[in-house]
């Protein structure tokens, strides 16, 4: 949208990218290949091939416009980077993910999703704690690309399919599969 010159590193970087995550997905599209674990097989040496969340259009429709509102986030960015670079820009921020977190509450609400009926304390201070990761991720992102160009700031963003894995197991103790493993190194030795 921008016609930023890329320099053939960043195209090359790209490309790995887009290969990397593609790796971490694979069980996804041939189950055959995933683990045990990750595709609800059991202890007993079989390998069901159901997966433990079913999938749905929806919820790739709703992972595509996320991404694709997240790479509209930085074109926005950059191009006010250039156009009026004394914009609020991050005022813009606080608005937009006050509205989507008012928006999920209501969906999940409306919904009648068991998770509205458990909220405990607990709950709230774990969605503070994601909400303010997620503002700090926002943030980052609206101000980098005034010191890089928006396709290396877009390059990090895939490491969120590394490093969720790896804090997931860290917290609860579900291992990341080998797929997202060998995506992840993929990934992180393209970015380097």
């Amino acid at each position: 949208f921008l016609k930023d010159h890329l320099p053939a590193r960043t195209l090359v970087a790209l490309v790995l990218a887009i290969a990397s995550i593609f790796v971490v997905f694979i069980p996804l599209v041939a189950p055959s290949l995933g683990d045990r674990d990750a595709t609800g097989g059991g202890s007993n040496g079989t390998n069901t091939t159901k997966p433990i969340i079913e999938a749905s259009l929806a919820g790739d429709l709703l992972g595509l416009l996320s991404g694709a509102s997240l790479g509209a986030l930085i074109v926005v960015s950059a191009s006010a980077k250039r156009r009026c670079p004394d914009a609020a820009m991050l005022t813009t921020i606080v608005l937009g993910s006050s509205l989507v977190v008012l928006f999920s509450l209501i969906w999940q609400a409306a919904a009648s999703r068991p998770s509205m009926g458990n909220v405990t304390w607990r709950f709230l201070g774990l969605a503070l704690a994601d909400s303010i990761c997620v503002c700090i991720v926002y943030v980052a992102t609206v101000l980098a690309p005034r010191y890089a160009s928006s396709a290396e700031v877009g390059l990090l963003n895939p490491l969120e399919a590394v490093f969720g894995p790896i804090f997931v197991y860290a917290a609860v103790g579900e291992a990341p599969s080998r797929w997202t493993l060998i995506g992840g190194a993929l990934l992180i030795i393209s970015l380097i």
